[in-house]
């Protein structure tokens, strides 16, 4: 899984931000952010909504 920082993708200013827009905390993010942690489906779309974002799932064939 990546979940590229909200810092860097520049749609929200600050952890905080993020945090309080997807209803959870700024640990919370940070450690997602970290990949400390992987968030189930419907938290990554709380995320993704946040951000302005949509959530996106691809299968992929071995390579």
């Amino acid at each position: 899984m990546r979940f590229v920082p909200a810092v860097e993708r520049g749609r929200v200013g600050q952890r905080f931000h993020l945090a309080a827009r997807a209803g959870t905390g700024q640990a919370f993010v940070s450690r997602v952010e970290s990949g400390k942690i992987i968030p189930t489906l419907p938290v990554l779309q709380c995320l993704a909504t946040a951000l302005e974002c949509d959530v996106s799932l691809d299968f992929l064939p071995h390579r």
